[in-house]
């Protein structure tokens, strides 16, 4: 017999037919009588117990299957980004930079993902960095990574550039049953579609720290008849060799370097799939923004352009950037009373083999 969730009246109605039943000296069940009032009680126990089990039913289904195909939820991902390192002015020799090269901000610690040289003649070196406290605290605004950690090699001066804004918590249920549609979707493999769940799965992991230094946070594909061309992004800017090859490795099949098994690949027979890195296409945007003359700083036109910026990193691929967007993402700024977009002037397409990056992100007074 199925389980069925019994409603409370229907519990009491249960419990008082069993009474009469068995017992000829009760007569008077009506509503708010003492034998009525003595079955209420329990039965209200009874109908709170069966809800509790419908909700453990409901919360255990996914669970297991969850836990059947070893699919557990995603660990959190430590903000990355690039730092821009600049060297002691007149240096006359090449500043090596070493993997593991420590900066940091006013909360966190980064750490270079990359070696780096600033050669002679060049002022400074950008560099990826990744955050070495998993999750959402590493994520930083313009100019907030300030701070040498590592001292020596002749590094002067530290900055970002551009926000640090990919670092999440772990993942939550709603983005793993996402994930999971896309998973059954793979199974029948040598779809577009597994394809496409595969190289999602390419992450960079740190070995000595277990940090998660890079992963795949877009894939687009163009199919022709026999041939696909994937083209990846991490989400950050300057894809790593490492990387395209961990999305090709697991888009072919590769031999487990660990344990020696082959491991079978998802790309569909006879046909061939190149992975490439997308393109960057800079968007320059100008703003001018009222804000009250009390409330105006540095602080408060950082915080707009970081608004502005993010916007322009989102926009999916084969979708448009509208300057509408932008004078929506300064308004969102507390302090912002209106504001007017200067540039662009006209919407920007972000293609399939490319996202768009901000560019140099001003911001006037009105």
């Amino acid at each position: 017999m199925a389980f069925r969730i019994k409603p409370f009246l229907e519990i009491t109605a249960s419990m008082i037919g069993h009474m009469r039943a068995v017992n000829k000296t009760l007569t008077d069940y009506a509503v708010g009588s003492v034998a009525r009032t003595m079955i209420e009680a329990p039965a209200a126990e009874i109908d709170e117990l069966y809800q509790a089990f419908a909700a453990g039913l409901v919360e255990a289904i996914p669970t297991a299957i969850y836990r059947s195909f070893d699919f557990s939820l995603q660990p959190a991902k430590s903000a990355s980004g690039v730092v821009r390192l600049y060297a002691q002015a007149g240096h006359n020799a090449p500043v090596a930079i070493p993997v593991g090269f420590l900066v940091a901000s006013s909360t966190a610690q980064y750490q270079t993902a990359e070696a780096a040289s600033i050669p002679v003649g060049q002022e400074y070196v950008d560099v990826l960095a990744v955050c070495r406290t998993p999750g959402a605290a590493g994520n930083a605004g313009p100019d907030e990574i300030r701070y040498l950690v590592t001292a020596g090699y002749n590094v002067v001066r530290v900055t970002n550039p551009a926000a640090f804004a990919n670092g999440r918590g772990v993942e939550t249920e709603a983005e793993r049953k996402l994930r999971f549609v896309d998973f059954v979707r793979s199974l029948a493999r040598g779809t577009i579609g597994a394809v496409v769940f595969a190289a999602k799965q390419a992450v960079i992991i740190d070995r000595p720290s277990g940090i998660v230094s890079e992963r795949v946070a877009r894939v687009q594909v163009d199919e022709t008849p026999g041939h696909v061309d994937m083209y990846v992004h991490n989400g950050t800017g300057n894809v790593s060799d490492a990387l395209l090859a961990r999305v090709d490795a697991l888009v072919q099949g590769y031999i487990d370097p660990y344990t020696g098994e082959i491991v079978t690949g998802y790309r569909p027979t006879g046909m061939r799939v190149d992975v490439h890195r997308m393109g960057e296409i800079p968007v320059d945007a100008r703003v001018q923004a009222e804000v009250a003359m009390e409330a105006r700083s540095e602080a408060l036109r950082a915080r707009i352009a970081a608004a502005m910026a993010s916007t322009i990193s989102a926009v999916p691929n084969d979708q448009y950037l509208m300057p509408l967007s932008l004078q929506n993402a300064a308004m969102t700024v507390p302090g912002v009373r209106g504001a007017v977009v200067v540039a662009p002037t006209l919407t920007i397409l972000c293609p399939l083999n490319a996202v768009l990056v901000p560019g140099t992100m001003t911001v006037d007074w009105r």
